[in-house]
């Protein structure tokens, strides 16, 4: 498997693993959150509702989650970040956003305190825009990792979704994360 999509692999465990919690309460009476279809409607319905931040909402109203509004997320974030007086860069991977790289040393207190006032930001949004696009069909994501493991030829025909649970849990998946 070449490190890129193994990286992915790895993404694709950690933000399943993450989840979609949203954090927050509104005040007043909200307009109603739009009804959503699809494999994700669930999901984009608990982020319509619980969001506070206005382009969060605008991005998920139809329903979908673009490129550009996940970039747009990732950007508002950043220019959080740096408000905040912890200023990041965004890594880049084929044009595809992968991270963000410090631009400075802060204390751990400045970021962890920057970081909590930006979340909203993008996190939920950003998360969710990775899980749709990684798992369009919305299969159980042990599934979805075991058959690119399979296919990368990582583990064998035999290995199942459920002992890759099970490893993961115990702590031994069968290969290392740097085997390719």
């Amino acid at each position: 498997m070449p490190p890129s999509r193994l990286g992915l692999v790895v993404v694709f465990i950690v933000l399943n693993a993450v989840g979609l919690g949203v954090a927050g309460c509104s005040s007043g009476n909200p307009a109603p959150a739009p009804q959503f279809t699809g494999p994700y409607a669930s999901e984009l319905q608990k982020l319509s509702a619980t969001t506070q931040d206005k382009d969060v909402k605008a991005a998920v109203a139809d329903g979908k989650i673009t490129l550009a509004e996940n970039d747009a997320a990732f950007e508002r974030y950043v220019a959080c970040m740096g408000d905040q007086g912890a200023p990041l860069s965004l890594n880049r991977l084929n044009g595809e956003i992968v991270g963000f790289v410090a631009d400075t040393v802060v204390p751990d207190q400045v970021f962890d305190a920057a970081d909590l006032a930006c979340k909203g930001t993008a996190q939920d949004l950003t998360v969710l825009y990775k899980v749709m696009t990684s798992n369009p069909q919305h299969e159980d994501a042990a599934v979805v990792v075991v058959r690119c493991l399979k296919e990368a030829g990582l583990v064998g025909p035999e290995y199942s979704a459920e002992q890759y649970k099970e490893d993961v849990v115990a702590d031994s998946l069968p290969f290392k994360l740097t085997d390719s």
